[in-house]
């Protein structure tokens, strides 16, 4: 059956397991139809760290892609990883959560730019901060979160299901998404820097 999403005020029907991915790739979802059954049964399991939280604070994901500067190049992380981080630091009224790509911290270990250490730290600092999640199954996580911030488009649909708002970091000249692709990303909000980043942010979250 089809999967409907909505997101911001455009509707998005789905109607089999595929969607075009970045550069017209197609890319397997049928996670997201596993993903739409289970919220309409009701998790059955729960984060038991986010359900304490979740009644005192709202939780804000941060799912940064690795893909900076590979071939489909969509991440932004060199540009607005630091950035994020510190923006959490300042808000920390709210419950945070990061939730890289499996691969970011290997890409970051080989970036001249970055290297282990500040990996390492990077990754430490958000664990002190919030909660840094590298687990496979995050269905729950997304259902028991406010926003997502990412870059990640295998995320955006997984998402949507949650009615929650998505915040989508987009690099300029990053590798154009297929047709679908960019329908879909029309019904979110988008920014290429930090300082439309942080109004979004702070419309969404703060006001």
């Amino acid at each position: 059956g089809a999967l409907n999403c909505s997101a911001r005020n455009n509707n998005i029907s789905v109607t089999n397991c595929e969607i075009g991915y970045i550069g017209g790739v197609l890319s397997d979802i049928c996670v997201v139809q596993a993903m739409n059954g289970l919220l309409k049964k009701g998790a059955k399991y729960m984060i038991d760290d986010l359900k304490k939280e979740k009644a005192s604070k709202k939780t804000i994901i941060y799912a940064p892609h690795h893909s900076y500067n590979r071939s489909i190049h969509i991440g932004t992380f060199d540009k607005l990883g630091k950035q994020v981080l510190e923006f959490a630091k300042k808000h920390r009224e709210f419950n945070w959560v990061f939730k890289p790509h499996p691969d970011l911290k290997e890409v970051l270990y080989g970036d001249i730019r970055f290297g282990k250490k500040f990996a390492d730290k990077y990754y430490q600092e958000w664990a002190d901060l919030g909660q840094s999640y590298e687990k496979g199954n995050y269905f729950d996580l997304f259902m028991n979160s406010d926003l997502l911030i990412t870059d990640c488009d295998a995320f955006l649909l997984e998402y949507m299901p949650t009615g929650s708002p998505i915040i989508r970091l987009e690099r300029k000249n990053g590798t154009k998404l297929s047709e679908l692709g960019q329908e879909i990303v029309q019904g979110m909000y988008r920014t290429k820097n930090f300082d439309d980043f942080r109004n979004i942010f702070e419309e969404l979250m703060v006001t």
